[in-house]
């Protein structure tokens, strides 16, 4: 009986001291999601910022080739004067 009773608090102590190391990896490991949250918030603002910029940016590329799709024949005619 002595050999199951030293067998059980072995597994008893191991099964403490995994506890202690799952709590000690969770601290590690919310830190670090911590960490990537706020880098990804930075990334999401500086994003925000430069949206209305490309928007409207590539909103003016898009018309111009419009343009010059519509009046190819009119542009065409000018530049071979």
């Amino acid at each position: 009986m002595t050999n199951l009773e030293e067998r059980v608090a072995r597994l008893e102590a191991r099964m403490d001291m995994d506890m202690e190391d799952r709590e000690a990896r969770r601290g590690e490991l919310d830190a670090t999601l911590n960490r990537l949250h706020r880098a990804l918030d930075a990334q999401t603002a500086e994003m925000s910022k430069y949206k209305g910029f490309v928007g409207g940016v590539s909103l003016m590329i898009s018309l111009t080739w419009a343009g010059v799709g519509f009046f190819k024949g009119s542009i065409l005619r000018f530049l071979e004067r």
